[in-house]
């Protein structure tokens, strides 16, 4: 938010920020999703009641700030296992596409497709310090990792048997 900024009127001003009060927020609402993962870790507390719970641990409805974090809070350890597997399988999609289309001899395809790994892996990054388990972006990047196999599997299947070994 705009608001959040506004604090910060030079560079300078972000090495006292191990003190800032929003940091300690932060690490509250890590240790709450880490409660709530401990109270309820099987099915978690239904997806989107993070924060219904939040003012359980602290004023306010505040989000994890660690998206795997509140996915294991929210869906437990069962939905928090699908998720991981939703990501690596976004980015077992994208590492075949840029297999198979290197091997076609297809180079600026096979670096699309590395280059989609690159961003799924960027999600996960940030996802451990952003609250956005299943945000649109993220659609976006399966949906393109999806249609990056079904194309160098097609283009594979066109150029012929030799080219289909993974």
């Amino acid at each position: 938010p705009q608001s959040y900024w506004v604090r910060f009127v030079s560079i300078g001003q972000l090495r006292g920020i191990v003190v800032d009060r929003s940091l300690q927020l932060r690490q509250h609402a890590l240790e709450g999703a880490w409660q709530l993962v401990q109270q309820h870790p099987w099915l978690g507390v239904g997806l989107g009641n993070f924060g219904d719970h939040a003012p359980r641990f602290m004023l306010g409805r505040f989000l994890a700030h660690n998206s795997f974090m509140e996915v294991a809070a929210t869906v437990g350890v069962v939905g928090g296992l699908a998720y991981v597997a939703l990501l690596a399988a976004g980015w077992d999609m994208t590492r075949r596409a840029a297999g198979q289309w290197e091997r076609a001899g297809r180079r600026a395809d096979q670096a699309l497709a590395a280059a989609l790994g690159v961003s799924l892996l960027a999600f996960c990054l940030s996802a451990l310090a952003l609250s956005f388990p299943f945000y649109f972006i993220l659609w976006i990047l399966l949906g393109l990792a999806n249609a990056a196999r079904r194309l160098a599997t097609r283009a594979a299947a066109a150029a012929g048997p030799a080219s289909l070994s993974a």
